[in-house]
């Protein structure tokens, strides 16, 4: 098409020359009405020639206006490519920047952790009748405010990993399983912008992602809380994979994240301790990769005896903080 504009918009302005010129001559030559004012021969075809030399010119401004819209199209395009690849190189994937935000809660009232959760309140009741009694390193007291009275009153506890509060691994065996370490397995599916669908295969892989979560054990409704900041990669082959499709944050934007607690940490569980972990709530999943946070409380979720979630990434993917949504 471009190769036949090359000759064609050439022609038609001499052929629109051509036309200028032949009228001037016809109207010095001949005459376009004769003495009783009626249109002669020459006339008519002089009428002729200009109709056909409006189409001519129009014509022409048409394709030069179609010309002119290519070719801001085609710059737009260029000027786009180019900063495209301008953020890829300033958002490029390295698998030492990407980390995971994790928590989920649990009920302790549940018979595989009654033990623990016997432990906890011991400790909190002693606390309750010596209120002023040192706490145990890595153990710090959570309150709230009373609405009523508008005071400080206790509600539970903070446990950080490596605190003698925090689950033994031999002494509170299941408890440990169940709340004291979390084991993520984590795919992520780029979007096939040519077929507008979710690529069928994983772009990028993460398996066993281990960590010991921050625990807040509430008194009131004896619920303890999980939680896990920056889950990291570990600098291991077999631990992560990409199928060399995604380098940038940009292969990311529209696509999606399926996570699930990995197949060697519920193999590790115990039948009883197995019926407990289906009863594991997430709350909070955050993916941190390349300066970006997307965080979303609000999963999709693949039915199943252990089933997985997932999130979809927005396609404004560079924004400084975007959530991630369930559709």
């Amino acid at each position: 098409m471009d190769q036949f504009l090359t000759w064609f918009v050439p022609t038609l302005k001499f052929a629109a020359i051509f036309i200028s010129g032949a009228s001037g001559i016809l109207a010095l030559l001949v005459e376009f009405k004769d003495d009783q004012h009626r249109i002669t021969k020459w006339g008519r075809r002089a009428v002729i020639i200009v109709v056909v030399s409006f189409l001519v010119s129009a014509i022409m401004q048409v394709i030069e206006i179609h010309q002119d819209h290519e070719k801001e199209i085609a710059e737009n395009n260029k000027t786009q490519n180019i900063l495209n690849n301008i953020n890829r190189q300033l958002y490029n994937i390295n698998v030492n920047d990407i980390s995971f935000d994790v928590t989920s809660e649990l009920d302790m009232r549940d018979p595989v952790l009654q033990p623990y959760y016997q432990k906890l309140k011991a400790f909190c009741q002693a606390l309750l009748t010596h209120p002023h009694s040192r706490l145990p390193k890595g153990v710090d007291t959570s309150l709230i405010t009373n609405t009523a009275t508008g005071k400080k009153q206790f509600n539970g506890l903070t446990i950080e990993p490596g605190s003698s509060l925090y689950p033994d691994s031999i002494k509170d065996k299941e408890a440990y399983r169940l709340i004291g370490r979390i084991m993520l397995d984590i795919k992520l599916f780029k979007y096939d912008t040519v077929k507008n669908a979710l690529g069928s295969h994983y772009s990028l892989s993460f398996s066993t992602l281990f960590g010991k979560p921050r625990l807040w054990f509430t008194l009131g409704n004896a619920t303890i809380t999980m939680s896990i900041d920056g889950l990291r990669i570990p600098a291991t082959d077999y631990a992560w994979r990409n199928q060399g499709d995604v380098q940038s944050l940009l292969d990311l934007a529209k696509g999606r994240i399926i996570f699930c607690y990995g197949d060697q940490f519920i193999n590790d569980l115990s039948e009883p301790a197995t019926a407990t972990f289906k009863k594991i709530k997430l709350s909070l999943f955050s993916f941190n990769i390349a300066g970006r946070r997307f965080s979303s409380g609000d999963f999709c979720t693949i039915p199943g005896e252990f089933p997985d979630h997932y999130l979809d990434l927005p396609a404004e993917i560079l924004a400084t903080h975007l959530n991630m949504s369930c559709k």
